[in-house]
């Protein structure tokens, strides 16, 4: 068989082997591809952006709320193990006891429960029954149990479905009756998407400067705040805390991490440590940029651990650099590079060596991309679908292709394109 994509692979091979017409387990009992968490908010500045959402590819149940399996498919160009270690951690964090990787050759089993693993063939997927019998012999399951596990939840009409949290509050609240059932903190709401992450506005005032002894904080509403300046010439903004009037010189905001720790260290330290527990240098930094197909992943994977893009920006901008590229803002504060602009950099490869050697419609080509960077980033010199835009679907596809020889060498270039374009400033 040739090669299939992930799509192809669940859809030829690995749904018939689970479903009626293999194992046996039906329809009702299988959920496929669903998002169970909706990924972290990002807090960058005033912006707000999700991260990567978790999706389980298969979630095989005992009943509608008792989920016995969760499968991880890969296209059938991986090996049988490849979605093991995403297996592991989705059963983990659903408290599935029994989870599949497959690539549509076979299945590699791990036992939640015990921690042994084994490989099946394609036909020896378990049935519901064998699954449950092996789930009830590992937790001493008793038939009075078996019922309150049967016993769907009570939803009231046209009510949402629970959360995974709470499915499983109930489900471990079923099986053992009164111990602590789980836990679910803060952090790790936060972190799946559920809860908004939050950010403390600090406001220094008179009173404080001042030296009155403060015991609790208040939340301050600043709608209505009028704005002056005092005898020394500070400005400030005057608002009432019970009745005693206060004047605010600034606002500070303090950030926590994706742990749920409140970040005390200065922004750039913080930036600093948190680039480099990924890339220990500049120089494997930009190695794996210029080797990425999609830098965009790199910029998300940092905003995701924490780095404040937009935060740095500013900080660039009062150092007196105006950076427009989220490349030379990590550059910058992370390895001491010393930025450039977006234009600054087309300008440089325009002048080089590398365009020197093209002419005619290939140079006119690279040279509308290099404008494409400066309107939009590095994401448009990526897509797969910027020869349909213009000018390129006025010069045509195939006058492109042929400018350059031949498909693969237009992409050959269009990567060593980039590669010029973030070349480090000597």
């Amino acid at each position: 068989m040739g090669k299939l994509t992930e799509e192809e692979t669940k859809l030829r091979l690995i749904t018939p082997a689970i479903n009626e017409r293999g194992a046996g387990w039906s329809t009702s009992k299988i959920q496929m591809e669903r998002v169970f968490t909706d990924g972290r908010i990002i807090v960058d500045g005033s912006k707000t952006s999700r991260g990567e959402e978790k999706k389980y590819d298969y979630l095989l149940n005992h009943s509608n709320n008792f989920p016995l399996a969760i499968i991880e498919a890969k296209d059938n160009g991986h090996s049988i193990s490849a979605g093991m270690q995403q297996a592991i951690e989705y059963a983990t964090f659903l408290d599935v006891p029994f989870a599949y990787s497959t690539n549509g050759e076979g299945f590699l089993e791990h036992d939640m429960l015990t921690g042994l693993e084994r490989e099946l063939a394609m036909n020896e997927f378990p049935t519901s029954d064998e699954l449950w019998k092996r789930y009830q012999s590992a937790k001493s399951i008793t038939s009075e149990v078996q019922k309150v596990i049967d016993q769907p939840y009570y939803y009231e009409l046209e009510a949402k479905q629970p959360r995974f949290y709470q499915q499983l509050v109930g489900d471990e609240g079923e099986e053992y009756f009164g111990k602590p059932v789980y836990r679910y903190s803060l952090v790790d709401g936060i972190n799946d998407g559920f809860l908004a992450p939050y950010k403390v506005l600090r406001v220094p005032t008179n009173v404080d400067a001042e030296g009155y002894n403060k015991n609790y904080f208040t939340i301050m509403d600043f709608r209505g705040v009028t704005r002056g300046t005092d005898s020394k010439g500070r400005k400030f903004r005057k608002q009432y805390i019970n009745g005693v009037a206060v004047k605010i010189y600034s606002e500070q905001v303090q950030y926590f991490d994706e742990f749920g720790k409140l970040i005390t260290k200065h922004l750039i330290t913080y930036t600093r440590e948190n680039v480099h527990s990924k890339y220990a240098n500049f120089q494997e930094f930009l190695s794996q940029w210029n080797q990425s197909v999609h830098k965009r992943e790199m910029i998300e994977s940092l905003k995701n651990s924490g780095v404040f893009l937009d935060e740095l920006r500013k900080k660039a901008k009062n150092d007196g650099f105006n950076i427009d590229d989220d490349f030379d803002l990590i550059c910058y504060f992370a390895f001491d590079q010393k930025p450039l602009t977006k234009s600054e950099r087309v300008k440089r490869v325009k002048e080089s060596e590398f365009m020197a050697k093209y002419q005619g419609v290939a140079k006119e080509v690279l040279e509308n991309l290099l404008d494409k960077y400066l309107e939009d980033g590095v994401e448009d010199l990526e897509s797969g679908t910027i020869f349909m835009l213009d000018p390129f679907r006025r010069i045509g596809i195939q006058n492109i292709v042929q400018a350059f020889g031949s498909s693969e060498n237009l992409y050959d270039t269009i990567g060593q394109l980039k590669t010029e374009l973030f070349k480090a400033v000597a």
